[in-house]
């Protein structure tokens, strides 16, 4: 019954639009009397229709696919966040793992933050940045760089 009802005054409308404008434009003769009428019938059937389509339609309301739409971004965003907070803490231990202190106690000499018993030349580390290990000089008797050939004496 309401698809009957639909039509109709689907129908109706379309029919007083086709009359009205065709009148107004001067195609079809009618009386200003008439053509004032169905001019303000047209519009308040337009007027109805506006306002029906208004009450009906649900501009601000979700559908299924924004909230599917919201949950894959939301998602989405949560998952980016672990990933960054992850890389954060990659960098960060990497640095600490990566990091050298000047060895006051043998000048010269660098030990690794992370493992202080792995001793580095320090010339070396901030002139080519590059951590080169000492090794033992067996004809000096003395520790040496293996990259700048800086000797280096333990004081004791």
């Amino acid at each position: 019954m309401k698809r009957h009802l639909f039509y109709t005054f689907l129908s109706i409308f379309v029919v007083t639009t086709i009359i009205t404008l065709l009148g107004v434009i001067g195609v079809l003769r009618i009386s200003q009397g008439h053509l004032t009428m169905l001019l303000s019938a047209f519009l308040v059937e337009l007027a109805g229709a506006l306002v029906a389509l208004f009450r009906r339609t649900e501009f601000f309301a979700e559908d299924e696919h924004t909230r599917e739409i919201m949950a894959l971004k939301k998602s989405y965003e949560t998952y980016m966040g672990e990933l960054e907070q992850k890389y954060r803490d990659l960098v960060e231990q990497s640095a600490q793992e990566h990091s050298y202190s000047p060895d006051l106690s043998w000048p010269g000499t660098a030990i690794k933050n992370a493992d202080p018993q792995v001793r580095v030349c320090y010339h070396c580390l901030l002139i080519k940045h590059v951590p080169l290990p000492l090794i033992w000089d067996p004809d000096n008797k003395r520790w040496g760089c293996s990259g700048c050939h800086t000797q280096l004496n333990k004081l004791e």
